[in-house]
């Protein structure tokens, strides 16, 4: 029998292979495989090994819990294993920072639901709960509700509006609806962005005026409830001083992220190494760009 190299086993070495792997500097298992001819479940071992190691020894970044806190939040859906999985992420941010921090993520079976967003946000630390001023999303009914609950302030997201609009009547290209595309994009534009209370009232009623003419039921939901929650998407205007993001798009950074590394790995075992490696992703990232009006995606 082999006897063992005697002392502990090297640390060091082994974590920093993960770091690696998730920073995409390390060839994966098989192209590793192919350069040294060794076989690849021995690289995918030992890198296994250094990512539970780099979990069991890398905490999460501290999160700030100094009242006033923005948090910024949204759901990442994928399909494992034949079931779809929701992926909930918060980001806490203080107004004058330019880097949000990336709460610990929360994997829960099915699509997007109102209880996954309570449970996400009771997870939270009490006196991280307590300090959040504004919620940053894209107005799903669950996070809505949520933030009126705790007598937040809301600050719908306006990329996912226009992205909304813009999908049932485009202004580009040889889009058959063009004008009405056109019209649609400038008047929420805005309402969106003007700081004249005339102006406002004027775009706000062009906007139900053009809900209530369009032949397009889905453009006329869109609209009517952007008229009726106009203010949900005016809090950073309305409160200059917390600094908001007009947009969740620091979420977003992340999600993209965790699909370019979906990519490299081509899928995974089970529902358990999905957790494991974003949770890897979200502790070696650990804050995310995060600006007023203009973020870094």
């Amino acid at each position: 029998m082999y006897q063992h190299r005697r002392g502990r086993k090297p640390k060091r070495g082994l974590k920093e292979l993960a770091r690696r792997y998730l920073a995409n500097a390390q060839l994966s298992s098989h192209a590793r495989a192919a350069v040294t001819g060794k076989p690849a479940d021995r690289f995918e071992g030992a890198l296994k090994r250094s990512r539970d190691l780099f979990l069991r020894t890398t905490p999460w970044h501290p999160l700030p819990d100094t009242w006033p806190l923005i948090a910024v939040a949204d759901a990442f859906i994928k399909r494992i294993g034949g079931r779809w999985r929701t992926l909930y992420l918060i980001l806490i941010r203080r107004p004058h920072d330019t880097h949000a921090v990336i709460a610990p993520l929360i994997l829960k079976d099915g699509l997007e639901t109102r209880a996954g967003w309570s449970e996400a946000f009771v997870r939270l630390p009490r006196t991280v709960q307590r300090a959040v001023r504004v919620l940053v999303c894209d107005g799903h009914r669950g996070l809505t509700d949520h933030a009126k609950h705790q007598g937040w302030l809301l600050q719908r997201c306006h990329f996912h509006l226009i992205a909304a609009v813009q999908g049932r009547r485009s202004r580009w290209g040889k889009s058959l609806h063009r004008a009405e595309g056109e019209q649609a994009y400038r008047l929420v534009k805005t309402a969106l962005t003007t700081f004249n209370d005339d102006e406002l009232l004027r775009s706000l009623r062009s906007v139900e005026d053009l809900a209530l003419s369009t032949t397009s039921p889905q453009l006329r939901r869109i609209l009517l409830g952007f008229r009726n929650a106009s203010e949900d998407y005016r809090t950073y205007l309305n409160h200059p001083e917390l600094h908001v993001p007009s947009t969740s798009n620091s979420a977003e950074s992340f999600f993209s992220l965790v699909e370019q590394f979906c990519r490299r790995t081509r899928g995974f075992v089970s529902t358990d190494s999905f957790m494991r490696w974003l949770t890897a992703l979200a502790k070696n990232k650990q804050v995310i760009a995060c600006r007023e009006r203009n973020q870094q995606n």
